[in-house]
């Protein structure tokens, strides 16, 4: 490959990746270029880096430029090495829009980034780094049509885009994404058609290695921010901001004073309840009294207990 450049074809809706006579645009969800990165070239191939988010539908737009020669061409796309859609395109059916991948006449699923499987499987699962790179790889191949011919029947596909193993969790790389399908919708069926492709022409090859936001930091294709600074702040803003944080202080403050006296008096009243029972159990005495004897039943001051008994 040749250096990289960040040179590409712009168009008003965003940034085409071209190669010979053809260019390829992403769509997000949004309905938004996908900005690309990293772009570089090398004689009938392209590739660039894109910013995926797990969950999204995008799509794939492919188009030709203006001074090529009539004729049809094919427009092949892959995930990973695995077939998804097909176009055949002739002069008027430009640009080439490849949102689904049809499973039946009339049923497609559109194209999605989803997040890598994993496993803690060390046998049973994918290892090599090149292989689950590739697991978000985006392939689009032009090829030349000779002719083509009609076919009774279309055999579709209906196995799960992606890998049949899932990758080993140590192998996983930070950003790594996958790329697959969502929910099945309808569509307008298409005819059939076998296409014979002109071995004469070199086919024209676009790779888009899709990867997260933090991929594309330590890949170094966007910068890494090294500190987030608040925005500045005004002199009335912060006048305000300061006398907002003064009055709370102060009622802040008011309020520990308050409590702070409650809690003495508390204290206060419970010193004195203790004191008044303690001196109570310790200076009650019983005052003794002399008392009138009476003899009115008899007995006398000699002998008190000398009582008749009628």
């Amino acid at each position: 490959m040749s250096e990289p450049s960040d040179q590409s074809r712009p168009s008003r809706n965003g940034i085409w990746l071209d190669c010979r006579k053809f260019c390829i645009l992403l769509i997000d969800s949004a309905d938004s270029a996908m900005r690309l990165y990293g772009i570089r070239k090398d004689g009938n191939s392209a590739e660039a880096w894109v910013e995926a988010k797990e969950g999204e539908q995008f799509s794939i737009k492919a188009r030709r430029k203006a001074k090529i020669r009539a004729g049809e061409f094919s427009v092949h796309l892959s995930f990973g090495g695995q077939f998804v859609a097909g176009r055949i395109c002739g002069p008027d059916d430009w640009p080439c829009n490849i949102g689904e991948r049809y499973i039946s006449t009339t049923e497609a699923q559109p194209l999605m980034f989803s997040k890598p499987k994993v496993t803690d499987d060390e046998v049973n699962c994918i290892r090599k780094p090149e292989e689950v790179a590739r697991l978000g790889e985006i392939r689009i191949e032009v090829r030349k049509v000779e002719s083509t011919q009609s076919c009774e029947e279309r055999l579709y596909s209906t196995e799960d885009i992606g890998p049949q193993k899932a990758i080993y969790e140590r192998a996983k790389k930070v950003g790594a994404v996958q790329l697959g399908v969502g929910p099945t919708i309808s569509k307008p069926s298409q005819p059939p058609v076998l296409p014979i492709y002109d071995e004469t022409f070199e086919k024209v090859t676009f790779t888009i290695h899709c990867t997260t936001h933090v991929g594309l930091q330590l890949l170094g294709h966007i910068p890494i921010p090294t500190q987030i600074e608040a925005p500045p702040i005004s002199p009335k803003k912060r006048s305000r901001e300061q006398d907002d944080i003064e009055v709370e202080q102060k009622r802040l403050r008011d309020e520990l004073d308050r409590l702070d006296k409650r809690r003495r008096i508390l204290d206060e009243a419970d010193s004195s309840s203790s004191a008044v029972a303690q001196a109570g159990k310790s200076s009650i005495s019983v005052k003794r009294e002399r008392t009138v004897f009476d003899f009115s039943r008899g007995g006398t001051a000699d002998a008190p207990f000398a009582i008749d008994d009628e």
